[in-house]
């Protein structure tokens, strides 16, 4: 039985059938990117309620980079505490600490792990199966500084873990669509988080940290949002706040040389 595609295969690109398909194939996918879009909640509101952060031993990784990037992190982490990915609600939390009308895209900190709960003795399992990690990254990020591998220092699997204690407080809460696709990813990046970090800097004391912390599940496709209403500093876990981490930034700049220059247009025209 021949299909389509071999009923077609002799006529040529401009032929009414073969444009005939192209129309439904794109019409398909654009149907596809809508739904998912739909799904991942671009209609929904970002509607903010009271609620309490639950606190608790915090063992994670410290990132600095695109806060979509938290979500492959914490792929990694179910990975190292060998359970399915679709069981990390309410177990891994990330902690978003920069206010990103002041950073820049790919500078923002965040950290991504497990929160644990001290009368659990699985979560305590868990957070010793986590720190038992390091001696195995400590060896890899010998081998990468050896290699002068300096790039791949920043991969979240050649990071170590930390602990630290984030309180339990009041906070703000808000519930959104989670698909955990690349459109979720966006949607938390551009209408969630500015949302809810608009919403802190009209409603904290001036001059706490603005911070979001968020934990998905997958089964329910829905994502709990949080921005702590008290004790926002210590959610820092020691860290500098966002106007002393834009100031590092600036300062480490470097102005563009001439040899750097050079360098640059070697790797696109050899000379």
């Amino acid at each position: 039985m021949l299909n389509y595609h071999e009923m077609t295969m002799t006529e040529s690109r401009d032929s009414p059938q073969r444009r005939k398909q192209f129309l439904i194939i794109c019409a398909i996918m654009a149907g596809v990117l809508i739904n998912t879009i739909c799904l991942s909640g671009i209609l929904f509101p970002v509607e903010i309620t009271e609620g309490i952060y639950p606190g608790g031993e915090y063992v994670y990784k410290f990132l600095v980079k695109d806060y979509a990037a938290s979500a492959g992190t914490n792929v990694l982490i179910t990975e190292d505490l060998s359970i399915p990915e679709d069981e990390q609600a309410d177990l891994l939390y990330s902690v978003f600490i920069d206010d990103m009308t002041e950073i820049s895209e790919g500078n923002g900190r965040f950290m991504a792990g497990l929160l644990t709960d001290k009368n659990s003795d699985k979560s305590i399992k868990m957070r010793s199966a986590l720190l038992e990690k390091n001696p195995k990254i400590e060896k890899k990020i010998e081998k990468l500084k050896k290699k002068k591998e300096l790039n791949d220092l920043r991969h979240p699997e050649n990071i170590l873990y930390e602990s630290g204690e984030l309180p339990s407080v009041v906070a703000a809460v808000a519930h959104f669509p989670f698909t955990n696709g690349f459109v979720s990813a966006l949607m938390f990046s551009y209408k969630v988080l500015p949302t809810m970090q608009k919403w802190a800097r009209e409603h904290i004391d001036e001059g706490s940290p603005v911070v979001v912390s968020s934990t998905c599940s997958i089964k329910q496709q829905m994502c709990t949002h949080y921005v702590p209403l008290f004790k926002a500093d210590e959610f820092l876990l020691g860290r500098p706040d966002t106007k002393a981490h834009k100031l590092e930034l600036q300062k480490s700049k470097k102005p563009l040389s001439s040899s750097s220059i050079l360098k640059g247009l070697r790797k696109l025209v050899p000379f």
